[in-house]
């Protein structure tokens, strides 16, 4: 569709203007019409606006017209994305942790580097800052994945933050679209319900962690049955315990929380020896080796079974995915949303999106449950009996 005509006044008999049809500017100044033969980028527009001004000045003061010779804007040095991205990234490091950071590196890389010799190395694609080919780069690598969808989307993210801050320091006026990224390569994917260990996988786990290493065991009984996060039990003193509730700091360290002690926790603190004045000898720094072990108890379960029930399918859950398995315990117990967000120690909503997972089993047989009900082909035994099936 061709741009339409516009016309704008500088000062005395100087205008500037882009002709329908075509995308570059032109002059028209004490008659003469000049095509510059520069694209109508607002930086160029700019540019020739001053170049009118000081032309009008000239012929008025000197009675020179120095369009005899139209002048072209100054080439500027051409920036490159990684020289921008290194600056925002010594910037990070200062307010930032280190896992964050390399998250930030795992997106750039992603998106802006190639595997060099031998598919070994990686080599920068030395991208300039220019927003049309770093949305290309960011198109071809989207289109030609195979990583998870939630990888792409925390990927997508970390640019979307690096570009917010290019265009706080004014390193450009434009950003890729992200809205169109997302939409674009994840329409045909489905929003993946929240992913967690059935009763039968946390059974296999629990044993196999009991043979090896029994403090893995109880870290995993304590988070199945206080929705803690993996840091707030491995942060756990034993001085935190109190008569009825555990202390714990909230997520944003503002605040200072309580968590009942009911009888499942106790429970899992008898297990535990007191050694020492924390509960458990890991730190949230050894997460990432928690990590390890717990991949390793997929790999050894699945290997040592002979059939697919006694395996646990290796797969991107990991330590969290624990917390949600308490939720999702409360929400089928019929539980109210209000109490159970609080135990949560979340809002309802980000509880019933990130942690509650329902599978289409379970939503059938919940339907099934209520038009029976309704029918009146059902007793108040036989409900009862219904629901708790479903919260099993």
């Amino acid at each position: 569709m061709a741009k339409k005509k516009f016309k704008r006044r500088v000062k005395g008999s100087g205008s500037l203007f882009v002709p329908e049809g075509r995308r570059t500017i032109e002059l028209k100044f004490l008659g003469q019409r000049i095509s510059t033969g520069v694209p109508d980028t607002d930086e160029n527009i700019a540019h020739y606006e001053s170049v009118l001004d000081r032309a009008f000045m000239e012929w008025k003061l000197n009675g020179r017209n120095i369009f005899l010779e139209p002048e072209a804007p100054e080439e500027k040095p051409v920036i490159l994305l990684k020289t921008i991205y290194d600056e925002f990234i010594e910037t990070r490091k200062k307010v930032r942790s280190a896992k964050t950071i390399e998250g930030y590196d795992c997106s750039y890389k992603f998106f802006f580097t190639t595997k060099g010799d031998n598919n070994k190395t990686v080599v920068d694609k030395n991208l300039p800052l220019a927003i049309e080919p770093i949305q290309a780069a960011m198109e071809d690598e989207l289109e030609a994945t195979t990583l998870a969808r939630k990888s792409k989307e925390n990927y997508i993210i970390s640019q979307a933050t690096f570009f917010k801050w290019c265009m706080k320091k004014k390193y450009v006026t434009d950003r890729p679209d992200f809205d169109y990224l997302r939409t674009e390569y994840f329409k045909n994917e489905p929003g993946a319900e929240p992913k967690i260990y059935t009763e039968r996988e946390i059974k296999l786990i629990l044993e196999y962690f009991d043979k090896v290493e029994p403090e893995i065991a109880n870290i995993i009984r304590l988070l199945i049955c206080t929705a803690f996060r993996i840091h707030e039990a491995l942060e756990l003193l034993w001085s935190d315990i109190r008569a009825e509730f555990m202390l714990l700091t909230s997520k944003d360290g503002k605040r200072i929380e309580r968590f009942p002690i009911w009888s499942e926790v106790t429970e899992v603190l008898e297990r535990i020896p007191r050694t020492s004045e924390k509960v458990f000898s890991y730190s949230r720094s050894d997460y990432r080796s928690l990590l390890r072990k717990l991949d390793k108890a997929f790999e050894e379960i699945g290997h040592d079974s002979k059939n697919d029930e006694d395996k646990v399918l290796k797969d991107d859950r990991a330590w969290h995915d624990f917390r949600r398995v308490f939720i999702s315990r409360m929400a089928r117990s019929g539980m109210t949303l209000d109490r159970a967000s609080k135990l949560a120690r979340c809002s309802v909503e980000v509880m019933m999106k990130h942690y509650r997972a329902f599978n289409i089993i379970e939503l059938k047989d919940s339907l099934e449950v209520m038009a029976k009900t309704e029918s009146g082909e059902i007793t108040e035994k036989d409900l009862q009996q219904d629901l708790e099936r479903l919260a099993a």
